[in-house]
């Protein structure tokens, strides 16, 4: 889906003449733990889009956003990536036809393709950190490990590697009719990538239907719920992998056949998709840290549900508030010690793209500014430490601390005006700063939350500093130092 070009209203905070809900916030500093870096992460797909990871713009984009931990080649069209071509595998029984796309890729790449060589420079040049999603769909093990093999003479280290994409879904029953078919594949190419790169860490797929389904039957289930079900009960126990990936999109309360002009306003879906996270998000990773308690958690995708039919057009995904909800799964993520590494889906959809001079445009989308938020506060602190919220129920938040610095991050769920009335800690500590996204001022707020191109950049400075507000459906970062 093709999000909206972000124009941003900037505005200068100062304190309201009517102070709303008053929050009380403390950090728990003796609940700290170790923050996990890799959580910082984006799944990016730039396969078939004009630019490619050395585009100088493009690096530069990277480099802004605070190199996140990076997923290559992407999600689905990884299950076809062909890296000695450059070009996706056609596969008639795949039902995917991926021939014309083909022909415009080797037309903007003078018939060379979009090979993984680049991105491994794009990797080496930037200090990037990232894990390898293999296509083990169309290429066999030794057709993997010839690539994999260049590679790894070149000195390259892929820290991990992810063994293909969302395969336990029924689509992919050509290639793998049930689960032993993967886990056979798996442990053989498991064995492959120890080989060339013993210092790197490999993740195994687990069904998604443990976030998106409510209930798991034994009897009566559909074919794929039932695929998903063995599938998950195959590889617990098992030793060849370090880590379990799994995919979480919440859902809107609307399927792939409901009709455009049925669609829910933005804000009604937004109440769903928080509602969902808040009823399966915790009974999920839960389950995977029962059924797999040595093996890490990799969330390699993430973010608003609705990839079928119709809902392919809803805009809820590009919107302040869609991004607004991966905000609140990203911090949750980063609270959650057994979560290593987790992608926002996606850094491929931040940008704007010229397909007719090639490489990126000017325009970023508001996601990017969302995503963003997190930057700063993930890569200068080390720490993660829980905030005890006081005054409002719509709100979450976490702190972020370094060594000299730490970070607020308070995600507002709901209409409510509040104002941060205290800010308590066992070290005495003085607030620096703030910046605030939220819907834009100059329209009522019901049309403020449809948009997908305007959003509210509040940065606070002076006295607006003692008593920051915090604006409905809104994210604030909030810098303090200790004295």
């Amino acid at each position: 889906m093709r999000a909206s070009m972000l124009l941003c209203l900037w505005a200068t905070a100062c304190c309201a003449a009517e102070l709303p809900e008053k929050l009380s916030l403390e950090l728990l500093l003796q609940k700290r733990q170790p923050l996990e870096q890799d959580c910082y992460g984006a799944n990016c797909l730039l396969l078939g889009r004009p630019v490619w990871y050395t585009d100088p713009s493009f690096m530069a984009k990277y480099k802004e956003a605070g190199k996140p931990f990076f997923r290559f080649p992407g999600g689905t069209p990884a299950n076809f990536y062909n890296p000695q071509r450059g070009l996706r595998d056609e596969v008639p029984e795949s039902g995917r036809d991926y021939g014309k796309e083909n022909e415009r890729v080797k037309l903007m790449t003078r018939g060379r393709g979009q090979k993984p060589a680049e991105f491994f420079e794009f990797a080496e040049a930037t200090g990037a950190r990232y894990s390898v999603v293999l296509n083990i769909c169309t290429r066999t093990v030794e057709q993997n490990r010839e690539w994999l093999a260049e590679a790894a003479e070149k000195g390259v280290e892929i820290p991990c590697f992810e063994i293909g994409n969302e395969l336990y879904f029924e689509a992919y029953a050509w290639a793998f009719r049930n689960p032993r078919d993967y886990l056979r594949r798996a442990r053989e190419t498991s064995a492959m990538v120890r080989d060339l790169f013993p210092k790197a860490k490999i993740g195994v797929l687990v069904p998604s239907h443990i976030y998106t389904h409510e209930s798991f039957l034994e009897e009566g289930q559909p074919a794929n719920m039932a695929r998903q079900q063995q599938w998950l009960e195959m590889l617990e126990g098992l030793t060849f992998f370090d880590a379990v990936v799994v995919h979480l999109y919440s859902q809107t309360g609307m399927d792939g056949k409901v009709e455009e002009s049925d669609f829910l306003p933005f804000v009604d879906a937004f109440s769903n998709v928080v509602a969902y996270m808040k009823e399966h998000l915790d009974p999920a990773l839960k389950r995977l840290e029962t059924q797999f308690p040595d093996k890490e958690i990799w969330v390699t995708e993430y973010g608003v549900g609705g990839f079928s039919g119709n809902l392919r057009k809803y805009g809820l995904r590009s919107s302040h508030l869609g991004a607004l909800h991966s905000d609140l799964m990203l911090l949750r993520f980063l609270s959650r010690p057994s979560v290593k590494v987790s992608h926002w889906h996606s850094f491929s959809h931040f940008l704007e793209y010229d397909y007719k001079q090639g490489g990126i445009g000017k325009g970023t989308h508001l996601s990017f500014l969302h995503f963003t938020m997190f930057a700063e506060a993930v890569r200068k602190s080390e720490l993660y430490v829980p905030l005890k919220i006081g005054g409002s129920s719509a709100m979450e938040g976490g702190a972020f601390i370094g060594r000299e610095k730490g970070y607020l991050i308070l995600i507002n769920k709901g209409p409510e005006r509040c104002v941060v009335d205290a800010l308590k800690s066992k070290k005495t500590l003085k607030v620096s700063g703030a910046l605030q996204l939220s819907p834009r001022k100059d329209v009522a707020l019901a049309e403020a939350l449809q948009e997908t191109q305007f959003i509210n950049k509040t940065e606070m400075t002076g006295k607006a500093l003692e008593a920051i507000e915090i604006a409905p459906y809104s994210i604030t970062r909030i810098e303090f130092e200790w004295e």
